[in-house]
């Protein structure tokens, strides 16, 4: 069921938030690393934003893998990636910035 039948289906519901997405996880903090992982629960046909925030040198870490495509993509601070997720069967994730960063 997509969101839009739900809403229409239970009217008690109410968006977390003003967004086209319905959910959103935030990794903060010194070096955060996403290990690799899929989206499994997510729509075949839905996109997943990934944003890389901070400062660091993305020559030297913080690059997306994707790891079906066989890539590691530097990252810079700033960038948006859409990916379809749910469609990758392999995971994606990223690399380790420096200790300083």
């Amino acid at each position: 069921m997509k969101l839009g039948s739900l809403f229409e289906k239970d009217p008690s519901l109410q968006k977390p938030f003003n967004s086209v997405f319905t959910a959103t996880t935030y990794n903060l903090g010194p070096q955060v690393v996403c290990f690799p992982h899929v989206d499994f629960a997510n729509l075949p046909f839905g996109f997943c934003a990934i944003t890389a925030i901070g400062n660091f040198d993305p020559s030297k870490g913080g690059h997306l893998v994707l790891w079906d495509c066989k890539l590691a993509i530097q990252f810079p601070p700033g960038s948006t990636a859409l990916i379809l997720s749910r469609v990758l069967s392999e995971s994606h994730s990223n690399t380790r910035v420096t200790a300083h960063e």
